[in-house]
């Protein structure tokens, strides 16, 4: 499911791209920065983070926390904090992306970590578990840090 979301989002930002009158490395780099941080980090996160804090027992059977409890709660107060931060990119630019863009990127830059680490611990890493974390998480690291230092020319608020 995320990997389709993932590349409906980044279709977007391409269509958004190719439609633009003026094209410059810095715009394309904060178009892609702001469709990943609002599409793929922020709203559905929001989603997530409100089922770990309404329906923790669900959420629980989905996530990698026996029994949730306080880790749980943690997890959904921190997913709706960088989500909502992420969402924020909607109405802001600038440096102001440099937040979310760093914390979403190190976020799924460690949780391609934690994940092969318990796949191997499981005997449960194939090509297609490895390749699909790469693509979700990895890869969304590597675009949320490539299209931040491309925006590097759209760092003032036009006022």
């Amino acid at each position: 499911m995320f990997l389709l979301h993932l590349l409906l989002v980044l279709a977007a930002a391409i269509v958004h791209v190719v439609r633009l009158p003026a094209r410059t490395a810095s715009r394309i780099g904060e178009i892609g920065l702001r469709y990943l941080l609002v599409g793929y980090c922020g709203l559905p996160m929001v989603i997530l983070s409100l089922v770990v804090l309404i329906a923790p027992e669900h959420a629980s059977a989905h996530l990698p926390i026996p029994d949730g409890g306080m880790v749980l709660a943690f997890l959904g107060w921190a997913y709706l904090g960088m989500s909502l931060s992420a969402v924020l990119a909607l109405g802001h630019r600038g440096a102001y992306l440099l937040g979310p863009a760093l914390v979403w990127g190190t976020f799924f830059a460690g949780v391609t970590v934690v994940h092969v680490r318990e796949f191997l611990a499981q005997g449960t890493l194939t090509f297609t578990v490895a390749l699909y974390t790469f693509v979700t998480h990895t890869l969304v690291a590597i675009l949320l840090f490539t299209t931040l230092v491309a925006s590097r020319g759209a760092r003032r608020d036009p006022g």
